[in-house]
């Protein structure tokens, strides 16, 4: 990489000044199983890339004991698609609630009428019994696994067919938990690190030529060192790059007198950077 320092109109023979000093990024983060987290950013120079900014935890309904559901929120959005909130019930979860309470008076999710008889209680609705069917081929969804989004109802079969994402990796429909990252839908076992194939899950993880690598081995591999004190610059460190070099900001100082040239005219003697005043 063509070192980023820039020349000053000299005010003596070798005067240089560094780059602006910038922070280093901090690894971004996939998304919780319930969360179809974030459109990452290109990696900005020189090594990592930012995580997006953080959303409230999605509101999660009240369930029944009969079973509980499986969320796949989208919180944020990615490019060509919408949010997306779906909730999954298995087979089973589905309950007949006879509704001999007087007191109780449920209303369909599905219509919105007060139901007087018996009706179906599923991931935290309640349903008139003939509203509980799939909105693509009417089958009765009190004996198969289902999936609600936007309202509707879905037996599993076709929501797997029409409607659920696809992993990245192996192409299968993602029908429970799932991760998003890198504008991709993935299975939280397929979204692993490039180098050791462990499971990055819904962990941090940075981005190098596109391919996801764990904390450890970016560090590894990739992280940049401190020309001068040779520790890494890590995430959130301030760093600036003369001479060919990266530099934390607190370590580019003169040679001699050791004061900060952040932001200063330097001049370099022996490739030493020095103040105006000792580099004469």
């Amino acid at each position: 990489m063509a070192p980023e320092y820039k020349v000053e109109a000299p005010k003596n023979y070798n005067e240089f000044k560094a780059t602006t000093a910038r922070s280093m990024p901090k690894p971004a983060s996939a998304s919780s199983p319930y969360d179809y987290s974030q459109k990452q950013q290109s990696r900005p120079a020189p090594y990592m890339v930012s995580p997006a900014p953080p959303q409230p935890p999605p509101t999660q309904p009240k369930l029944s004991a009969a079973g509980k559901p499986s969320f796949n929120i989208n919180v944020q959005g990615t490019p060509g698609s919408t949010n997306r909130v779906f909730l999954k019930g298995n087979k089973g979860s589905a309950s007949l609630n006879p509704n001999d309470n007087n007191t109780q008076t449920p209303v369909c999710h599905a219509c919105g009428a007060t139901i007087r008889g018996p009706y179906i209680a599923a991931i935290g609705h309640c349903y008139c019994v003939n509203h509980f069917t799939c909105s693509n081929c009417s089958t009765n969804l009190i004996d198969c696994g289902f999936v609600e989004e936007n309202g509707k109802l879905y037996c599993e079969r076709d929501f797997e067919q029409f409607l659920a994402p696809h992993c990245a990796k192996c192409s299968q429909s993602i029908l429970k938990e799932c991760v998003h990252a890198l504008e991709k839908t993935w299975h939280p076992e397929c979204f692993t690190c490039t180098a050791c194939k462990k499971s990055i899950g819904t962990g941090s993880f940075h981005v190098e030529d596109g391919d996801p690598y764990c904390l450890e081995d970016y560090r590894r591999m990739f992280q940049a060192k401190c020309t001068s004190c040779d520790f890494p610059i890590e995430p959130g460190d301030k760093y600036l790059e003369a001479l060919g070099g990266t530099y934390h900001v607190e370590c580019f100082t003169c040679s001699m007198c050791q004061v900060s040239l952040n932001g200063q005219p330097f001049v370099v003697k022996n490739d030493r950077p020095y103040c105006r005043l000792h580099g004469r």
